[in-house]
């Protein structure tokens, strides 16, 4: 089993089923995965340097909008979290 499969064994209750088979990114330089559960795209996006991390919903939306790893941002570094005291979320990247 590879990085993205295990990944997605963790998170398949909230990301749904894969629309596409495991693909290089546009840079060359990394796998991902693009899933779908209702209305809503998530994704799990792999590096040898970054590790296999999850993004959903907003933070995935704005990454999107930034031209994904190609933005100055890169490619995610951690899952998203919620900090339940204040209902927000974050993920965090290179």
């Amino acid at each position: 089993m590879n990085p993205i499969e295990e990944k997605y064994n963790d998170c398949r209750q909230f990301l749904g089923e894969p629309i596409h088979e495991e693909q290089s990114t546009p840079c060359g330089r990394g796998r991902y995965v693009t899933y779908k559960n209702g209305n809503q795209d998530g994704s799990i996006h792999w590096t040898k340097e970054t590790g296999a991390h999850e993004t959903h919903g907003g933070i995935r939306a704005k990454w999107e909008e930034l031209g994904w790893e190609k933005h100055y941002l890169g490619f995610p570094i951690s899952d998203e979290q919620e900090y339940s005291m204040l209902r927000m979320v974050k993920s965090r990247v290179e």
